[in-house]
């Protein structure tokens, strides 16, 4: 599984989204990791259950049950929205195809020591909001001052870099430059 992730990440990176090439064969090859990570999540949800899982001797042996593991919902979500994609060519769900980019996330359950990094980052996401937070209002303070500052000084004025001036063809001052 952990080489397909990888090849994976090598055609997601292939891919061209402006459409100039032809890449049928990466859709061909997009249908091929589709249908091996829904073969794995179908295995791992026959052998730990799929919400509930009673057995003892399955849990000390995999582990709780699918969809109780955060890290498996990743997965969950990435098999599952490349379906509607797969099957609707003519809608427009370039949402659900830019979540497969989230495929290469797949390995955080399967690398132990990625597990534990990813845990340590959610576990700090509160302290960094608070930086956040105190970061968008200095921001906001120095948009209000140079918008007090500012207030109305290049109003129909063009610049060249070096000047202000008023270009004549556009007295309105609209979309200079």
């Amino acid at each position: 599984i952990l080489l397909n992730i990888l090849v994976n990440c090598v055609f997601l990176a292939m891919n061209d989204p402006t459409g100039q090439y032809d890449q049928k064969w990466l859709d061909q090859a997009d249908y091929y990791f589709t249908a091996v990570f829904t073969v794995e999540m179908f295995i791992r949800i026959i052998a730990t259950g799929f919400i509930f899982n009673n057995s003892p001797a399955v849990n000390r042996r995999f582990g709780v049950a699918y969809l109780r593991d955060p890290f498996c919902w990743i997965d969950f979500i990435v098999v599952v929205s490349a379906y509607p994609s797969m099957f609707m060519n003519g809608a427009s769900l370039g949402a659900l195809r830019a979540l497969r980019a989230l495929r290469p996330l797949k390995a955080i359950r399967s690398v132990p020591t990625l597990r534990y990094v990813m845990q340590t980052i959610f576990r700090a996401a509160p302290m960094f909001l608070d930086i956040v937070i105190q970061a968008m209002f200095i921001i906001y303070l120095f948009a209000v001052l140079a918008v007090m500052l500012f207030m109305g000084v290049l109003r129909k004025n063009c610049t060249d870099g070096t000047s202000l001036y008023v270009d004549p063809d556009n007295p309105d001052g609209i979309l200079c430059g």
